[in-house]
């Protein structure tokens, strides 16, 4: 979830940049080898988030870590994220430049949460459906949860399909709530 305005402001900058370069593709992989890197060696972020180490010996460890391994572009946000104090924001501008690009290819995410797995065939169809509706690519995010007792909820973008047997009960709960009781 993305909670700073400004992420997406480096986000859709970076995403102009790239574009301009036709580096899009080179800047996503660029982007997922630090934030693999990241994982891999947690000690790295604490070092470039910790407010004991000063600039220069920040700027001196992407410079280390990063010249020659990713494209220039990339380093030149970093270096940017830390003359500017946002180095912490680096997650959600990957997030928002990832959605970006993937509006950019006509991909559009759904996630789709149910009370069972889904068979394969059920998903074909509703990847199908999805796909109709849209007029996009749809990639679909699957999850299990019993709580919703059956039935099935869609998200995709700003859309909410709520089909849920749990959202059902709710709704004649409230209706019986609504009606006047009389002795």
């Amino acid at each position: 979830m993305i909670r700073e305005p400004v992420s997406r402001r480096y986000a859709r900058a970076l995403f102009a940049a790239a574009e301009a370069g036709g580096l899009l593709d080179v800047v996503e992989a660029d982007l997922r080898s630090i934030e693999a890197l990241r994982k891999a060696h947690p000690e790295l972020g604490y070092m470039l988030l910790a407010p004991l180490l000063d600039e220069p010996r920040k700027r001196a460890l992407i410079a280390k870590v990063l010249t020659g391994r990713v494209h220039p572009l990339v380093v030149e946000l970093l270096y940017l994220l830390l003359e500017k104090k946002r180095l912490a924001l680096f997650d959600e501008i990957f997030e928002v430049f990832h959605l970006l690009l993937d509006e950019h290819r006509g991909i559009v995410t759904a996630e789709v949460t149910t009370a069972t797995p889904l068979s394969e065939s059920t998903v074909a169809r509703l990847v199908a459906r999805l796909e109709q509706d849209t007029g996009k690519s749809v990639v679909l995010e699957r999850h299990v949860k019993p709580s919703i007792l059956g039935g099935i909820m869609v998200r995709f973008g700003d859309r909410i399909m709520d089909r849920s047997i749990r959202r059902a009960l709710d709704e004649i709960r409230e209706r019986l709530l609504e009606v006047p009781i009389y002795d």
